[in-house]
């Protein structure tokens, strides 16, 4: 009974998770202006629950993929499980890991459908252990739910591939087609004009570096007083 409750709430997990990544993908102008704030949100909010107090983005955009990573803290295994399920996982699901890595997050795959996510996940003992996953959506139900099973299966026996970073949190989206660049690139656009108002709002965002190609922009908070 437990083993059939299991799998069926994997399959609705899958279920969600193909719905609103499709959702998105149909709408690609709404995501692209929200898909980005999603991200620097998450650093932000891991950051506060890891008593972080500056938090620096870094941020590289090619013509085949996107890089996002952060020092903003590590996962616990409350958000690494909301990540692999879209918020779906249930002895997992907490508010905070629901709202911070569940169907929120689903946005980002407007960018690309498989996204390759790495760092440190802490488990209640204060152990780290390192990890890295790949999200992919990509595929009809049954794919996404293998997929899920897969990564859920590694998270549960600790048997993850070890992430060779050592602070930091990373997101790599690989673009699927010239509609996920597109999308990439509007969210970029917005926030280069919105950092001013990031800054003054988020205590705890210190800078924030962008490359482009032969170009590289930063930002940096200035001490005042």
């Amino acid at each position: 009974m437990e083993g059939k409750l299991a799998d069926q709430v994997r399959q609705q997990a899958a279920r969600t998770i193909r719905t609103k990544v499709r959702d998105w993908g149909n709408q690609p102008r709404k995501a692209g202006r929200r898909w980005l704030s999603e991200l620097v949100q998450n650093a932000l909010d891991s950051a506060d629950q890891a008593g972080v107090t500056k938090v620096h983005v870094r941020m590289e955009m090619t013509k085949r993929m996107f890089v996002f990573e952060h020092d903003g803290g590590h996962f616990t295994i409350d958000n690494l499980a909301a990540l692999i399920t879209g918020g779906s996982s249930k002895p997992y699901e907490t508010p905070e890991s629901l709202g911070q890595f569940g169907t929120g997050f689903l946005v980002t795959h407007a960018v690309s459908t498989k996204v390759k996510a790495e760092g440190f996940a802490s488990s209640g003992d204060d152990s780290k252990m390192p990890f890295s996953l790949t999200l992919d959506r990509s595929g009809d139900e049954a794919g996404i739910q293998k997929n899920i099973e897969t990564n859920l299966h590694q998270l549960e026996s600790s048997d993850i591939n070890g992430s060779q970073l050592s602070k930091l949190t990373r997101f790599v989206y690989s673009f699927d087609n010239d509609e996920n660049r597109r999308t990439c690139s509007e969210g970029l656009d917005l926030w280069t004009k919105i950092l001013p108002l990031a800054f003054a709002f988020a205590d705890n965002l210190a800078g924030v570096e962008l490359s482009e190609e032969e170009k590289r922009t930063s930002w940096r908070r200035v001490p005042t007083g």
